[in-house]
């Protein structure tokens, strides 16, 4: 079994002199030596094993103190102090030591945890005593294993053949010459490609003609940091640059980019009408899709940008109009043949150009941004439309007069808004609005939509929610939210006693009071299960017994005499 010689000798020589007291006790000569060395024996303890150090004084001085306490019949002065002394000098060297151990440990902990490559070298000068290379004479395990290179072959390589080994012979080996010339200590990064590595290298010159390399393996470090600042300027889901780095790149832009600048911008028509009707993930497909299609017609060096939940920006460069149009147009006109859940989906844009040094960029985007909103205003053949007519599908395939009815309101709604003077995008407003007039029916229980006989109290208070919920489903179709609020007082009376808001007159939209009337004056002429269809005439005569109550007066009038008496003259003359 191993001894503890450490612990036994100083115990040891403790027991000794404790003997060679008890032979000259205080007042014998020979006495006070014996108190040197053990004094010796506490500094000796101190450095060999401290931790036992105050144990053994602490035996010592006892021992001490009742061989003079009984040798004399009483304990001297003297031999307290000296007691006194000694476990004053034994504490003061115990915590001393102790620091330094700590020390030491935490050092060679920290040295053995961070793994540190050390490299040692000789510099070689030329003629006029400037370092031109240096050669290695000393490289611990862990600097050749960072580099994946043999330790004793690199013991003998200059610095400048070694650096040609790793590849690195420009830029490692500039820096390590300039500092031992310098004597200033750099701090540098690389990285290795052959070992895909990223390397600090602390450059140290601690002696005249020599120089010490400090290697450490930061690739966890670089990696994580680049994840980090890749998450923070990037949008997760398609992999453009975010719109936080578009905000941070305006002031770079502006600064730097003195020639043509293009700015396009595009919209997912239907995204929010495709999550709410089938669900995020649908949206999450047509916004990747989109990505895509952006990304693949746009040049190696755009800038591509997720703007926001269903827009994104491109920026281009020396760039001019027409080429940004054609880029502009491949774009949608490719995205418009993919399709999610068997839905085809479309894209609008808007663009604009920064000719100028001195153009602002914040109003760059705001033209752009008008220049998508009046495209998306004006085209109303869009996806949005394909969804609400597949909604409007579901209802018209239970119900067929349903069908019907959408389109003959839609069609007569038309001819009575030309009639009365409405401009163009009025009159789009007006056909989409009263072809999805009664889309909230697909909400109402069929068995109270196809009821035979007259509908009880509750029942009709349920079918006066549809303008509700259509205005509800329309609002989620951008850009035609403006339009629900038109199917929501489509069933507002001309006197107030309508529904469901219960407005009067100019407060109900022109485009509700012009469907209301034209509705009517349909299912009135229409066959439906609870009754025959009334004549046109027969329909005439009640919206003049109701306008000024239920119709505006004008409308009405306007309608009968214009669109009605109108298509009869027509239908006469064929």
């Amino acid at each position: 079994m191993k001894k503890n010689w450490h612990i036994i000798l100083p115990f040891s020589l403790t027991g000794l002199l404790l003997s060679l007291v008890l032979i000259f006790p205080y007042g014998r000569d020979g006495h006070h030596s014996i108190l040197y060395l053990f004094a010796l024996v506490i500094v000796l303890t101190a450095f060999i094993a401290h931790k036992i150090m105050i144990p053994m004084v602490i035996l010592f001085v006892i021992g001490h103190m009742i061989i003079d306490g009984t040798t004399h019949g009483h304990l001297p002065v003297e031999t307290l102090l000296e007691s006194l002394f000694q476990l004053l000098i034994a504490t003061v060297l115990y915590f001393f030591i102790r620091e330094r151990v700590r020390e030491k440990k935490e050092k060679n902990h920290i040295i053995k945890n961070v793994q540190y490559g050390l490299a040692k070298l000789k510099g070689i000068r030329n003629q006029d005593k400037v370092f031109i290379d240096a050669v290695f004479y000393h490289v611990n395990d862990n600097f050749a294993k960072l580099f994946n290179q043999d330790k004793h072959e690199i013991t003998t390589l200059k610095l400048s053949t070694f650096c040609d080994d790793i590849k690195q012979n420009k830029y490692m080996f500039s820096e390590v010459i300039k500092s031992i010339n310098s004597f200033e200590p750099i701090d540098c990064e690389m990285y290795l490609e052959h070992v895909n590595k990223y390397f600090n290298i602390s450059i140290l010159r601690p002696v005249k003609n020599e120089i010490s390399l400090f290697v450490q393996d930061i690739t966890a470090y670089k990696k994580n940091h680049q994840k980090i600042q890749f998450l923070s300027q990037h949008d997760a889901l398609t992999g453009f640059y975010s719109r936080t780095h578009l905000m941070d790149r305006f002031e770079y832009i502006l600064q730097n980019i003195k020639n043509k600048l293009g700015v396009v911008i595009f919209d997912i028509d239907n995204l929010k009408l495709l999550n709410n009707h089938f669900n995020a993930e649908a949206g999450d497909q047509a916004i990747k899709m989109a990505a895509t299609v952006i990304k693949a017609h746009a040049d190696e060096d755009w800038e591509c940008f997720r703007y926001g939940g269903d827009e994104f920006v491109v920026l281009t460069r020396d760039i001019n109009a027409d080429v940004l149009l054609k880029y502009a147009k491949d774009v949608e006109s490719d995205f418009s043949g993919k399709a999610v859940h068997d839905i085809s989906i479309t894209l609008s844009s808007g663009m604009a150009l920064k000719s100028k040094e001195d153009d602002d960029l914040s109003a760059i985007f705001i033209e752009a941004e008008n220049d998508l909103y009046n495209r998306k205003t004006i085209s109303m053949n869009s996806s949005h439309i394909f969804i609400l007519k597949m909604l409007l599908e579901f209802l018209t395939q239970k119900f067929n007069y349903e069908k019907v009815h959408s389109e003959v309101v839609s069609e007569l709604s038309l001819q009575l808004g030309q009639t009365l003077g409405l401009n163009h995008l009025e009159l789009e407003e007006l056909t989409v609005a009263s072809m999805f007039h009664d889309i909230g029916k697909i909400a109402i229980p069929d068995s109270i939509l196809d009821k035979p006989g007259k509908l009880t109290f509750d029942e009709y208070e349920i079918i006066k929610k549809h303008p509700e919920i259509g205005y509800k489903i329309i609002q989620t179709a951008t850009p035609f939210s403006k339009l629900s609020k038109y199917i929501l007082y489509h069933h507002e009376h001309f006197d107030g006693k309508g529904y469901p808001k219960g407005l009067e007159k100019d407060d109900i939209p022109l485009i509700s009071r012009i469907i209301a009337v034209v509705d009517a004056y349909e299912a009135m002429t229409s066959n439906r299960s609870y009754r025959q269809a009334l004549s046109q005439d027969e329909a005439i005569e009640e919206l003049n017994r109701h306008a000024g109550t239920q119709f505006d007066p004008i409308i009405t009038e306007t309608f009968i005499h214009s669109v009605l008496k109108k298509k009869v003259t027509a239908h006469e003359k064929a």
